[in-house]
Protein backbone atom coordinates (compact mmCIF):
# COMPACT_ATOMS: atom_id res chain seq x y z
CA UNK A 1 0.00 0.00 0.00
CA UNK A 2 1.56 3.72 -0.59
CA UNK A 3 0.35 7.06 0.01
CA UNK A 4 -3.20 7.64 -1.73
CA UNK A 5 -6.07 9.94 -2.03
CA UNK A 6 -9.34 8.97 0.88
CA UNK A 7 -12.46 8.84 0.29
CA UNK A 8 -15.57 8.79 2.72
CA UNK A 9 -18.78 9.70 3.23
CA UNK A 10 -20.62 11.37 6.39
CA UNK A 11 -23.94 11.11 7.61
CA UNK A 12 -26.19 12.00 10.31
CA UNK A 13 -26.16 9.41 12.89
CA UNK A 14 -29.74 9.79 13.77
CA UNK A 15 -30.92 9.46 10.01
CA UNK A 16 -29.56 5.66 10.25
CA UNK A 17 -31.16 5.24 13.54
CA UNK A 18 -34.60 6.30 12.48
CA UNK A 19 -34.35 4.05 9.89
CA UNK A 20 -33.75 1.04 12.12
CA UNK A 21 -30.73 0.29 11.21
CA UNK A 22 -28.23 -1.14 13.94
CA UNK A 23 -25.13 1.33 14.54
CA UNK A 24 -22.48 0.18 16.97
CA UNK A 25 -19.52 2.00 17.70
CA UNK A 26 -16.72 -0.22 16.78
CA UNK A 27 -12.38 0.38 16.37
CA UNK A 28 -11.52 1.50 12.67
CA UNK A 29 -8.39 -0.21 11.63
CA UNK A 30 -6.50 2.89 10.77
CA UNK A 31 -3.30 3.71 12.08
CA UNK A 32 -4.42 7.00 14.02
CA UNK A 33 -6.48 4.81 17.17
CA UNK A 34 -7.61 8.10 18.56
CA UNK A 35 -9.75 8.67 15.34
CA UNK A 36 -10.41 4.82 15.30
CA UNK A 37 -12.42 4.99 18.77
CA UNK A 38 -13.79 8.82 18.37
CA UNK A 39 -15.29 8.63 15.19
CA UNK A 40 -15.56 4.71 13.39
CA UNK A 41 -18.81 3.07 13.59
CA UNK A 42 -20.00 -0.40 12.01
CA UNK A 43 -23.84 -0.82 10.33
CA UNK A 44 -24.57 -4.04 11.31
CA UNK A 45 -27.23 -7.00 11.13
CA UNK A 46 -27.60 -6.41 7.49
CA UNK A 47 -29.99 -8.59 4.58
CA UNK A 48 -29.30 -8.08 1.45
CA UNK A 49 -32.55 -5.44 1.29
CA UNK A 50 -31.36 -3.60 4.21
CA UNK A 51 -27.78 -3.15 2.61
CA UNK A 52 -29.74 -1.71 -0.96
CA UNK A 53 -31.73 0.52 1.50
CA UNK A 54 -28.30 1.81 3.15
CA UNK A 55 -26.88 2.47 -0.30
CA UNK A 56 -30.10 4.58 -1.09
CA UNK A 57 -29.43 6.65 2.10
CA UNK A 58 -25.79 7.45 1.60
CA UNK A 59 -26.73 8.16 -2.08
CA UNK A 60 -29.65 10.35 -0.76
CA UNK A 61 -28.50 11.99 2.42
CA UNK A 62 -24.83 11.25 2.74
CA UNK A 63 -21.84 13.70 2.60
CA UNK A 64 -18.74 12.50 0.09
CA UNK A 65 -15.64 13.72 0.95
CA UNK A 66 -12.15 13.38 -1.33
CA UNK A 67 -9.00 14.05 0.34
CA UNK A 68 -6.73 14.33 -1.88
CA UNK A 69 -3.04 12.77 -1.67
CA UNK A 70 -1.17 16.09 -0.24
CA UNK A 71 -3.72 16.41 2.53
CA UNK A 72 -3.48 12.86 3.63
CA UNK A 73 0.46 13.14 3.36
CA UNK A 74 0.10 16.37 6.19
CA UNK A 75 -2.23 14.79 8.06
CA UNK A 76 -0.61 11.52 8.81
CA UNK A 77 2.69 13.67 8.84
CA UNK A 78 0.22 16.23 11.78
CA UNK A 79 -1.01 12.77 13.43
CA UNK A 80 2.74 11.63 14.14
CA UNK A 81 3.66 14.56 15.19
CA UNK A 82 0.42 15.06 17.47
CA UNK A 83 1.75 11.54 18.65
CA UNK A 84 -1.47 9.96 17.59
CA UNK A 85 0.22 7.59 15.22
CA UNK A 86 3.07 5.42 15.29
CA UNK A 87 5.03 5.51 12.11
CA UNK A 88 6.68 2.54 13.15
CA UNK A 89 2.88 1.12 12.31
CA UNK A 90 2.81 2.23 9.22
CA UNK A 91 3.14 -0.20 5.97
CA UNK A 92 6.30 0.45 4.44
CA UNK A 93 5.06 1.91 1.29
CA UNK A 94 3.50 4.60 3.14
CA UNK A 95 6.74 4.79 5.32
CA UNK A 96 8.88 5.75 2.29
CA UNK A 97 6.53 7.95 0.57
CA UNK A 98 6.88 9.69 3.63
CA UNK A 99 10.86 9.20 3.94
CA UNK A 100 10.49 7.98 7.21
CA UNK A 101 12.49 4.91 6.80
Amino acid sequence: MSLTKLDYALINLRVLEDLHFRVVRASGESSDNHANDLWHRDVTGLTGMKLVKLAATLQEQAEFVRVQRSDVRFGIEASIREGFIDPNQLNSGIRKALNIE
